[in-house]
């Protein structure tokens, strides 16, 4: 299955906005479905490829809304209570 370039970025952006505040747990959870994993296994499958897009989530950054010329920054920051919650800064 071939995927647009920031696919990935943006679906784990909107299951956080959707569904925050979510643990690191819940994030491997929802990327390891999105990529078409079956059956989740906690220790098993744990480390993998989402570690490298669980920075970029981090990083604020300039992302386009869709096929919208409104561009903001948007993120997911961890909190004092270990869960991470989307942020952004102009308008949605």
């Amino acid at each position: 299955m071939t995927r647009q370039s920031g696919a990935v970025t943006r679906h784990m952006l909107d299951y956080v906005r959707d569904n925050g505040p979510v643990s690191y747990t819940d994030l491997n959870m929802e990327y390891y479905f999105y990529q078409g994993g079956k059956d989740y296994d906690p220790v098993r499958d744990r480390g993998g490829s989402y570690s490298h897009h669980h920075g970029q989530l981090q990083t604020r950054r300039s992302r386009r809304i869709k096929a919208s010329p409104l561009v903001h920054s948007e993120w997911i920051e961890k909190t004092r209570d270990g869960k991470y919650r989307y942020r952004y800064y102009g308008e949605i």
